[in-house]
């Protein structure tokens, strides 16, 4: 017979595993994921593949906000680039606060 054994709670999925003796809670598994199997390592397992789907996901669409981005800025850019050409105020240095003196 095992010197302990385990009882899960069937609302917050925890699992207690309990001193069949002194009848003392020795452990807490509080569940990692949402349908938990009760070995921890297997629930880490899923929990690590699912987080690394989720970052993934995030990463691609940070990414293609910046790709976005980066046309919007070129898009303005050139668009100022022509205006400043079509004014014809290209060549002129800016006034330095020396030449003032």
């Amino acid at each position: 017979m095992k010197e302990t054994f385990a009882v899960k709670c069937p609302k917050c999925e925890t699992i207690l595993i309990i001193d069949r003796r002194t009848g003392k809670t020795l452990e807490v598994r509080k569940p990692l994921v949402k349908a938990s199997s009760g070995d921890r390592f297997e629930d880490a397992i899923l929990k690590m593949k699912k987080d690394k789907a989720t970052s993934e996901t995030e990463f691609d669409k940070a990414m293609s906000g910046l790709d976005s981005r980066s046309k919007k800025l070129d898009k303005m850019f050139k668009e100022s680039l022509k205006e400043v050409q079509e004014d014809g105020d290209e060549g002129a240095p800016p006034i330095k606060p020396f030449d003032l003196d």
